[in-house]
């Protein structure tokens, strides 16, 4: 279960569609990207090492060799369980619906826009 909650929690890190980090990414490599393409493709190269490195984590965390000075470890109780869906839920819930946050925040960042220029 632990492997399980572990794995959502570093898909949603790596900022794969419909989890909030992407919407997240996408929003700033799209802002980067017009104002200055290198700028954004170093962005971008950074958020694929970025991927890389969450998918080594995993791998080693999860599948890796057991050792001996460690003890047996128990998987996650209910309560951990519990804490650990609501933590994981919302960055996919908000991920497929992002306009719940992105409503409230367009009439602040819009008037920051256009005041500061």
């Amino acid at each position: 279960v632990f492997a399980l909650l572990f794995f959502l929690a570093t898909i949603a890190n790596m900022g794969i569609p419909l989890s909030l980090n992407w919407a997240g990414e996408f929003m700033a490599l799209a802002g980067a990207f017009q104002r200055s393409p290198i700028i954004g493709f170093l962005g971008a190269s950074g958020i694929v090492l970025s991927a890389c490195y969450s998918i080594f984590l995993f791998n080693r965390l999860s599948f890796g060799a057991y050792s001996q000075y460690l003890g047996k470890a128990k998987d996650v109780s209910r309560r951990e369980f519990m804490i650990l869906i609501r933590l994981i839920a919302p960055a996919f819930i908000l991920g497929i619906f992002p306009n719940i946050i992105l409503n409230d925040l367009h009439v602040g960042v819009t008037a920051l826009l256009y005041t500061s220029m």
